[in-house]
């Protein structure tokens, strides 16, 4: 059975420091959800990763700094707008991918020769880096393409009778959604490669004008495959007033409805639903965001819903990386 350890004793995180020597990962807290940490440079231990999680070798995991200092031996080439993100963004929930050196192993980036860096914010996960005093992978800490963890019970739930030896207790994940991974692809080009915690705005308001920010699709970072962040239970994407015309009243009556803002689809009756969860009342994409996978995980496992329903909201802010989990998540290929 996986330890649940309490980061208000000291002697308790020491025991993550023990467990890491040991080539064992362990879960922690981060701002946005709850992480499989492991150190970089034992491989058997980023092997283990990848087996708890059932995860594709080719999928790379993020690499978790303290600060830039601890990143810059992971980069082989660096550049001004870059470190321009790092100034404004770190710690945050900001992903930057950049050329690796050769002390990062090709086992982390799926072959690549790109490495995603990030500098979580959350107190525990730093204070655990802090100790071990070196970079640790953390890839979200749920089996692969399942539901993101945002609190320690779920993980258990998740990774408990695969072999977890110890989560470390955060409490709730603050933002609930991971981070937003990016690309400097020139002085005047910055590519977003998974949306997530920090949105297109945000990145435009800290960049110097004339950069431009393009969302491109890529298969080179985490977050990327066709169907992820996925209940057990059947899930449809509404797009529109036919798609819930065509639910029968069967279908209905054992459909659980999630509408992310309040004033979303209002073409959808919630009343025909079993039932309907709203994300945010208040029409606050930050509180929808902190709320979407605990939501989808308490459907996922009541047996009072046979399939879920939910329908995108608008694209602005913190949306697009809602409609992107979305997608993926009733994406059935």
């Amino acid at each position: 059975m996986a330890l649940l350890l309490d980061p208000e004793y000291p002697e308790q995180l020491d025991r993550v420091s023990k467990i890491f020597r040991s080539s064992n990962p362990v879960a922690l807290p981060t701002e946005t959800v709850y992480g499989l940490a492991a150190p970089l440079l034992d491989e058997r231990a980023v092997a283990k990763v990848f087996a708890l999680k059932g995860r594709p070798k080719f999928h790379p995991l993020i690499v978790h700094v303290l600060n830039w200092e601890m990143a810059k031996p992971l980069i082989a080439v660096q550049d001004d707008l870059a470190l321009r993100l790092v100034k404004y963004f770190w710690p945050g929930p900001l992903s930057i991918l950049f050329k690796k050196s050769e002390l990062v192993s090709d086992l982390v980036t799926g072959g690549s020769d790109s490495v995603v860096l990030r500098c979580p914010e959350h107190s525990v996960f730093r204070n655990v880096l802090s100790r071990w005093d070196a970079p640790l992978v953390a890839p979200s800490a749920n089996r692969f393409t399942g539901i993101s963890p945002t609190d320690c019970l779920s993980v258990l739930k998740e990774l408990g009778a695969f072999g977890l030896e110890a989560v470390v207790d955060g409490g709730e994940s603050a933002r609930g959604l991971e981070s937003t991974i990016v690309r400097v692809d020139s002085e005047k080009k910055i590519s977003v490669l998974r949306p997530g915690a920090v949105s297109i705005e945000q990145l435009k308001e800290k960049l110097p004008e004339g950069v431009k920010v393009f969302k491109e699709a890529s298969k080179e970072v985490p977050g990327s495959h066709a169907r992820h962040y996925s209940p057990a239970k059947r899930m449809l994407l509404l797009s529109n007033e036919k798609d819930f015309k065509a639910l029968s009243k069967s279908d209905l009556s054992e459909m659980a409805l999630i509408r992310v803002l309040a004033k979303d689809a209002k073409w959808l009756s919630g009343d025909s639903f079993r039932a309907e969860f709203v994300l945010s009342e208040r029409n606050s994409d930050l509180e929808a965001a902190s709320a979407l996978f605990r939501i989808l995980r308490k459907l996922d496992e009541s047996r009072v819903y046979k399939s879920i329903a939910v329908c995108e909201t608008s694209d602005q802010g913190l949306g697009a990386a809602i409609n992107d989990r979305l997608r993926r998540a009733a994406n059935q290929s």
